[in-house]
């Protein structure tokens, strides 16, 4: 008798609103090699503004994982996305992602995950 291994599911991860009720919908596909992410509502920035998704660590200050879209799909590459990763976060920063590498900006949008 051959018995197939069921695939894992994908992983799902919301990231709420911290005022307000938008959200933020993001997906680690069942193989584990894509994170995808995106927002049910268009997030309103202005032209001088970019959203900002930082991987949240047990220890230590969060590490930037790109520029997301405001209305549509970013997907992001499994190695991209830290192993100790607890959450994900999405901070408004200027206009193509923060200039220094640590959020400058408030936090928007934010989910626990485990990896």
């Amino acid at each position: 008798m051959f018995r197939q291994t069921p695939a894992e599911p994908p992983l799902i991860v919301v990231l709420h609103a911290t005022t307000g009720s938008e959200v933020l919908v993001a997906g680690l596909s069942a193989d584990r090699a894509r994170l995808s992410i995106r927002p049910l509502q268009r997030v309103g920035l202005s032209q001088t503004q970019s959203l900002e998704l930082w991987a949240l660590h047990k220890a230590g200050a969060p590490s930037s994982l790109g520029v997301i879209s405001a209305d549509g799909l970013t997907a992001l590459h499994r190695q991209a996305i830290p192993a100790d990763t607890t959450g994900l976060a999405v901070t408004l920063e200027p206009l193509g992602g923060s200039p220094h590498g640590v959020a400058t900006g408030p936090i928007l949008f934010k989910g626990d995950l485990t990896l």
